[in-house]
């Protein structure tokens, strides 16, 4: 299951919506850039989560099932084995934080 919340436009804290003990738990935080239509093969990790924070451009998130619009101020947590991969919008750059999460 993918969640997609947008931090710009949300009453609550998102920290609340994640659920607070994920963030007692990071692994990494790396930040990701895309050139216009570069991609990010759609790919799944079996050891951990991880969130999406987009902050720059737009583009499509792609799952096993179905591609997700995302902009800045997006924010998607992806689950254990949950299959994702990005692509830049064609017209311009896209950059997104990804935070890594162990799982207990």
């Amino acid at each position: 299951m993918v969640i997609k919340i947008n931090f710009l436009s949300i009453s609550k804290d998102w920290v609340q919506l994640l659920g607070e003990n994920k963030l007692k738990s990071i692994r990494y935080i790396n930040i990701h850039f895309y050139r216009p239509g570069e991609t990010h093969t759609v790919h799944r990790h079996e050891d951990r989560e991880e969130i999406f924070i987009g902050f720059q451009g737009k583009g499509k998130v792609i799952t096993g099932k179905k591609e997700i619009d995302v902009t800045r101020g997006d924010i998607l947590l992806f689950g254990v084995n949950e299959e994702h991969g990005f692509i830049a919008d064609e017209e311009e750059p896209f950059a997104y934080l990804c935070i890594g999460l162990n799982i207990p």
